[in-house]
């Protein structure tokens, strides 16, 4: 323990990060200190089979050792990734910010923080700024996702918000072994390969992990030309359930609804909504709802106790968007009394989507 006053300091004597340390007066220094309100490795290694990184626009200081500040982030990291087993995927981590790759290999401080880009997600930094490194100046630009890394066969367009302020960090392979692009930047009408965004590492019992990493802040992804945000939800469900559910079961439908027009394998459809709500008198309500091929839909309507109301529809309806409308009456003809209802638009392919209706006539 030392015991610095504010104009002393203290020789290191290493000369990695520098000689001299500087402390507050009064301030004691221990050695071995550890935050104990984090999990430990010995839990990291029981229980956790998923790590998500969200670090934002942050580009520097994310991963440790850094003296005096954080334990051995990398360290701990790396050592959970290596206990992984060998017969069966139980590890994976995905780390999502326009300065993940960026703090650990442009700013990295220690050969730990560059080996858990290069070796362990194994991507490497090709530039910390798309917008100058490819001289797009568009607000938005499209994000193409490529397919194969998630076991498909046709990529997705998503909306990428390309702000100057917003620094989209462009990225390759460090290496090519069990490695895939998963992304690239495009300004539209004039894709141009080799802005790469994102890096997969596929696992494998030598190597017993997985690893994703998005070189973009979560809050730039958007949905193409920036109409709306549903294409974010789409993209992090995607996936969830064509890569991480391999790891563990993804349970569940997403609670925000997801941009049908841009699924390109018709296995999610979950476009749900209802316009007229809350139901005064003499109005109608209309559930509004979309498939991306043809398929057989039941429409209902049912009460808080579970009992149905009236079937707005059951027969098969066309790829695109469709809209039904409530009349607020039963199936008998009678208009309902004021309460909450539900209404469920049910596919055939098994997704059932309900939404709340409150009746007020």
């Amino acid at each position: 323990m030392y015991q610095v006053k504010a104009s002393e300091s203290i020789d290191t004597g290493s000369g990695t990060l520098g000689s001299r340390l500087s402390y507050a007066a009064g301030d004691p220094l221990l050695n071995a200190k550890r935050a104990r309100n984090a999990p430990t490795p010995e839990m990291l290694d029981a229980y956790y089979t998923l790590m998500l990184i969200l670090t934002g626009d942050l580009n520097s200081n994310i991963f440790g050792p850094f003296l005096n500040k954080t334990d051995d982030d990398t360290g701990i990291i790396t050592g959970w990734l290596n206990n992984g087993s060998s017969s069966v995927q139980d590890r994976g981590i995905w780390g999502v910010g326009d300065g993940f790759i960026e703090s650990c290999t442009f700013n990295a401080t220690e050969l730990s923080q560059l080996s858990l880009a290069l070796d362990y997600f194994r991507a490497d930094l090709v530039d910390r700024n798309f917008q100058q490194f490819a001289n797009v100046s568009d607000a938005t630009i499209d994000l193409r996702v490529f397919p194969e890394w998630q076991g498909k066969e046709v990529a997705s367009l998503y909306g990428m918000r390309n702000v100057c302020t917003w620094t989209n960090d462009v990225l390759q392979p460090s290496t090519p072994l069990l490695t895939s692009v998963t992304a690239q930047y495009e300004k539209k009408g004039t894709p141009v390969n080799g802005y790469y965004s994102g890096v997969f590492k596929d696992w494998d019992p030598s190597f017993p992990w997985k690893s994703l990493v998005d070189g973009w802040d979560i809050t730039h992804l958007t949905s193409r030309n920036d109409i709306n945000t549903v294409g974010r939800s789409t993209y992090f469900y995607k996936v969830f359930t064509n890569v991480w559910a391999k790891i563990w079961t993804v349970a569940g439908t997403p609670i925000v609804p997801l941009d049908v027009q841009s699924f390109d394998d018709g296995s999610l459809v979950n476009f749900m909504n209802v316009a007229g709500n809350p139901m005064y008198a003499n109005a109608k309500a209309k559930i509004r709802f979309g498939s991306p091929k043809r398929e057989k839909v039941q429409v209902v309507v049912y009460d808080v106790g579970g009992r149905l109301i009236r079937t707005l529809a059951d027969h098969e309806f066309a790829p695109g968007t469709h809209e039904v409308v409530w009349d607020g009456l039963d199936n008998g003809g009678r208009k309902v009394a004021r309460g909450v209802y539900f209404t469920q638009v049910k596919f055939a392919t098994g997704y059932k989507g309900e939404s709340k209706l409150t009746v007020l006539q």
